[in-house]
């Protein structure tokens, strides 16, 4: 699927409220008159294992327009599990709904779901789509005026339209499997309420230049409703499209422009709420967003052992690197890689913008990836394009189909071959795309990687969350490269150097990576489970998993992680033979009284029993009227001092504009050096010049650079 530019990622609904189903059954009888047995009917303790049975009990409004839902147990590979729609007494016409070619590989169910008319016995597909599935999933399926729905754990997961068949009941089937049970089967009639519109005054707004987020309380469904599914979205009567959780932002905006916007409720029965609307005033372009996350090219860093504190920002960045993987004189390195920047506030309201997918919350493991970004339903606005240390660029520049950045990137995307390119000529494949209800669904990775020498390196990913197709998450299963060895006992022959293992859960983490060429490389990882909660005002947005250790498995030594409680903010990281860095956070309150947490302190102790230095990173109290900061800098134990300044203007804010090295008293300048920047043809801003001052002794430097960064003067 795509992203919109409201971020509107494919993921559950609210769950369904008080609504009353007018008959259950717990699917181990489907016996006596409530029941039309069709065929050989077998259960056992555990559910319904096979055959078909069609509803005798009236629908109590009188209708055919109803949803059926049961919950599967899904063990082994087999079977189908079916839900009928209008079925007559000898189930020889009727809609289905099935839930074939269940297949089970480990942690990863992988389904297909086939919805169909049958006349008279007379077969007619009306759609079928790849799905995701588990042990105990609730199937649902909703005739509505023509529309069938169809819902696995309140994910809207496919359907289709048809009229031709006017009447009939519920019913239910299974193919026979030792592979699974139909363990519950409920009966309800549609729900024709109308939802409560999104309640005006929960609405809060944080806009930016170019982009406003937007959150609001959850809208009712009323006390016998069947609950929200969705919010559709309209931009100045313009359809965004839909969102699954009551936020979403848009990032294609101008500057100092009014937009309204409107909101609908819509209910698992496809009622629609009417419109609550509002309006958002972008700010001017001066207006900044002090957030950075990742390590930039062009930007500004201080720290060691993995960290790199933003000193424009504040952000920490702390990556773990894993694994090379190898080609002829050519390596692509896998970083595990954390950002601290997990959180916003605005005045009273708290944004949270850490995700999980996979490795715990605030941490990736990826080379890269590119992430589309709309306008409207159809229209593509731009590209973000992240780097493995989750570094983010704007490619706005469309040529051609070929997207590149104003930013400080030189990378490429080409949509035609869905290739993002580097100046060196090596070029990535960005063949797989997360989808269903991953965190980052719409983002492509890359599958294949390649130099300028035709070296090649092959990833691949799991199957996502409900997706029902393999290369659809963040989640690395496999990566090849040219030191792969054949994997035995798999047809079709397939080769590989590591192998990544997840957990069973509904979200699935890494528990560990192997290597299968005899070299060292090798982890283990370990998770908790933690509520989180704001760190401006404690407000709770769930739970969540945090990393916890990373174990070599050759060395079987442990570097250990830990948090700000309920916040997911790391605070310490503790190595194998006892020393460890750790930071203190503060929040810092810019212009427009938004608050954004940063690296004030930072400890370290270098071995057990030695004394633990602080390394105190102060802030320029001005600051506070401004959008981003103007300087930064580190404080060490001995006194001496680094000092940054930085541009604060629309045109370049975060540019390293000078950089100090000082002495133990503070003051005493020892190396200085000025920058002066400059764009090329396309606007890309680099340094242009750089004058070092040391020990009295002063020079400069200049270059000019093409569009695709090479010096040519």
């Amino acid at each position: 699927m795509k992203k919109l530019a409201v971020l509107l990622l494919l993921g559950c609904g609210a769950m369904p409220g008080a609504y009353q189903y007018y008959y259950s059954d717990s699917a181990y009888g489907f016996s006596g008159a409530n029941w039309t047995q069709i065929g050989n009917v077998t259960t056992d303790a555990n559910g319904l294992t096979g055959g078909d049975v069609v509803s005798t009990v009236a629908v109590p409004d009188g209708t055919s327009e109803y949803e059926v839902r049961s919950t599967l147990r899904i063990w082994f590979s087999g079977g189908s599990y079916t839900q009928y729609l209008r079925a007559n007494a000898a189930l020889t016409t009727y809609y289905s709904v099935s839930l074939a070619s269940v297949t089970v590989s480990g942690p990863v169910c992988t389904a297909t779901l086939n919805v169909n008319k049958v006349v008279s016995g007379v077969y007619t597909l009306l759609s079928s789509s790849a799905v995701g599935c588990r042990d105990g999933m609730s199937m649902r399926s909703v005739y509505y005026a023509g529309f069938i729905l169809v819902y696995i754990d309140n994910l809207y997961v496919g359907g289709g339209y048809d009229t031709s068949i006017t009447s009939g009941q519920p019913g239910v089937g299974m193919q026979p499997s030792e592979g699974g049970r139909m363990t519950s089967v409920s009966l309800g009639v549609l729900d024709r309420t109308v939802p409560s519109p999104v309640n005006a005054q929960s609405i809060a707004v944080s806009s930016f230049a170019t982009r406003a987020d937007v959150q609001w309380a959850g809208a009712s469904d009323g006390a016998n409703g069947i609950g929200i599914f969705q919010y559709r979205v309209f931009r100045d009567s313009v359809y965004l499209g839909e969102r699954f959780t009551p936020a979403f932002t848009d990032e294609t905006l101008s500057p100092n422009t009014t937009y309204t916007y409107s909101i609908y409720a819509t209910d698992f029965h496809f009622n629609q709420s009417n419109p609550t609307t509002f309006t958002v005033t972008t700010t001017p372009a001066s207006t900044l967003d002090a957030r950075r996350v990742g390590v930039r090219g062009a930007g500004a860093y201080w720290g060691g052992l993995g960290e790199q504190i933003d000193m424009a920002s504040g952000n920490l960045n702390y990556s773990v690197p894993l694994l090379k993987a190898m080609g002829r004189g050519w390596s692509v390195p896998f970083l595990l890689s954390y950002n601290s920047q997990l959180w916003r506030q605005e005045t009273t309201q708290t944004w949270k913008l850490g995700q999980d997918v996979g490795y715990g919350f605030g941490w990736r493991l990826m080379a890269g990836s590119v992430m589309p970004v709309y306008s409207s339903y159809w229209s593509l606005h731009h590209y973000v394009f992240t780097d493995a240390t989750g570094a983010e660029y704007r490619l706005e520049v469309n040529t051609n189909g070929v997207w590149t950045s104003r930013e400080g990137t030189y990378v490429s995307y080409d949509t035609n071959l869905r290739r993002v390119y580097f100046t060196d000529g090596t070029f990535w494949e960005m063949g797989a795309q997360s989808a269903g209800v991953e965190d980052d669904a719409g983002t492509r990775y890359p599958t294949l990687m390649q130099d300028a020498n035709g070296n090649q390196v092959l990833v691949r990913y799991k199957t996502g969350i409900y997706a029902g197709w393999g290369d659809s998450s963040a989640r690395i299963d496999e990566i090849e490269d040219v030191r792969a060895v054949q994997v035995p006992f798999v047809s079709p022959v397939r080769y590989r150097t590591y192998a990544f293992t997840y957990t069973a859960d509904t979200l699935p983490h890494l528990t560990s990576y192997t290597n299968y060429i005899g070299t060292a490389e090798g982890s283990t990882y370990t998770y908790s489970s933690s509520s989180l909660a704001s760190p401006f005002n404690g407000a709770g947005f769930g739970t969540t998993s945090l990393l916890q250790t990373m174990t070599n498995t050759g060395l079987n030594v442990s570097t250990n992680f830990e948090y700000a409680t309920g916040a997911g903010e790391l605070t310490k990281v503790t190595y194998p033979y006892g020393g460890y860095q750790r930071w203190q956070y503060g929040t810092f309150t810019y212009t427009g009284s938004r608050g954004l947490r940063e690296v004030q302190n930072r400890y370290l102790l270098k071995a057990v029993g030695a004394a633990e230095t602080t390394y105190q990173m102060p802030r320029a109290s001005g600051d506070s009227g401004l959008s981003v900061h103007s300087a930064g800098t580190v404080q060490d134990p001995t006194g001496a001092r680094k000092d940054w300044t930085f541009r604060t203007d629309a045109s370049g804010p975060g540019q390293v504009l000078t950089y100090k090295e000082k002495d133990t008293d503070g003051a005493t300048v020892r190396r200085q050096q000025d920058f002066t920047w400059t764009a090329d043809a396309t606007g890309r801003a680099y340094v242009g010049s750089v004058v070092a001052a040391m020990d009295g002794v002063q020079s400069k430097s200049e270059q000019t650079l093409d569009v695709y960064g090479n010096v040519t003067e």
